[in-house]
C-alpha cells in the first residue's frame, strides 16, 4: 500500500509540473549576439552613408575650387616648374576621388550580402572598411586644401 501511495504521489507531482506554467524561454546567447550584430551593422551602415554623403559634398566642392584655381592661373604660371607637380598631384587626387564611389558601392553591396545574419567579424570588417574610406576622403580634402594654397602662391608669383 505504501508503494501505491508513493507511485500516486510521484505521478501527481509529474502531472502538476506539466500543468504549471513554465518561465518564458530566454534567448540563448548566440541569438542575442546575432541580434546585436545585426543592429550594430545597420547602425554602422546608416552612419557611414550619412558621413559619406556629407564628406562627398565637401570633396566635390574642394575639387571644384582647385579646378577653378587651375583655370584662373595666368599663362605665365603654366611655365613654372611647380605647375607640372601641382597638376600631377591634382590628377592623382582626381583618380583617388573617382575611385571612392565604387569603393562605397562595393562595401554596401557586401554589407547587403551579410545584412540578415552578420557575424561579429562582419561588423568589424564593415567598420574597418568604412573607416578606411572616410580616412581616405579626409586625406584627399587635406591634399586639396594644400593644393589650393600652392596654386594661390603660384598665381601670386606669376603676376
Amino acid at each position: 500500500m505504501t508503494k501505491l501511495y508513493c507511485v500516486l504521489f510521484v505521478a501527481s507531482l509529474s502531472a502538476c509540473s506539466m500543468l504549471s506554467p513554465k518561465p518564458p524561454a530566454t534567448p540563448d546567447l548566440s541569438q542575442q549576439q546575432a541580434q546585436n550584430n545585426k543592429a550594430q551593422l545597420e547602425t554602422n551602415i546608416d552612419s557611414f552613408q550619412r558621413n559619406y554623403e556629407q564628406m562627398w559634398s565637401q570633396l566635390e566642392n574642394s575639387m571644384a575650387k582647385v579646378e577653378g584655381y587651375f583655370q584662373s592661373l595666368p599663362p605665365k604660371a603654366k611655365n613654372d616648374p611647380q605647375f607640372a607637380l601641382l597638376d600631377k598631384q591634382y590628377r592623382e587626387a582626381q583618380a583617388a576621388s573617382n575611385a571612392l564611389p565604387e569603393r562605397k558601392d562595393e562595401l554596401l553591396a557586401w554589407a547587403d550580402q551579410v545584412r540578415d545574419a552578420p557575424s561579429t567579424a562582419d561588423v568589424q570588417t564593415f567598420a574597418r572598411k568604412s573607416n578606411s574610406i572616410n580616412q581616405d576622403m579626409a586625406a584627399l580634402m587635406t591634399q586639396l586644401g594644400r593644393l589650393q594654397q600652392e596654386l594661390f602662391g603660384l598665381k601670386a608669383r606669376a603676376r
